[in-house]
C-alpha cells in the first residue's frame, strides 16, 4: 500500500508518467479480470479497463486517503461503468 501512495503522491505534485505507469502495470491485469467477469467479453474488458485507468488518473488531483490502493481502482470499475454501458453480465 505504501508504494501505491508513493506513485499516487508523485502524479498529483509533479504529474510523473512513470508513476502512473507502475500504477497501470501493477494493476492491469488484476482490474482486467475483475471487469472481464462482470462483461464475458475480452473486447468489451479491454475498453473498460482501460476506462478505468483513465478515469483513475484523472480522478487523482482530487484523490483521498479514504480510497486506498486497489479498493480504489475496484471503485472505478465498478462504479456502474459496465451497467452503463449495457455490459451486465456475460452475453447469451
Amino acid at each position: 500500500m505504501e508504494r501505491e501512495q508513493t506513485w499516487i503522491r508523485a502524479i498529483q505534485r509533479r504529474n510523473s508518467r512513470e508513476a502512473a505507469e507502475q500504477l497501470i502495470q501493477t494493476y492491469y491485469d488484476e482490474i482486467y479480470r475483475f471487469v472481464y467477469r462482470q462483461t464475458g467479453s475480452k473486447e468489451d474488458a479491454m475498453d473498460l479497463t482501460q476506462s478505468v485507468f483513465i478515469a483513475v488518473l484523472r480522478a487523482l488531483p482530487g484523490y483521498r486517503a479514504e480510497r486506498e490502493g486497489p479498493a480504489g481502482l475496484y471503485s472505478y470499475s465498478g462504479n456502474g461503468a459496465p451497467c452503463s454501458r449495457g455490459l451486465c453480465g456475460p452475453r447469451p
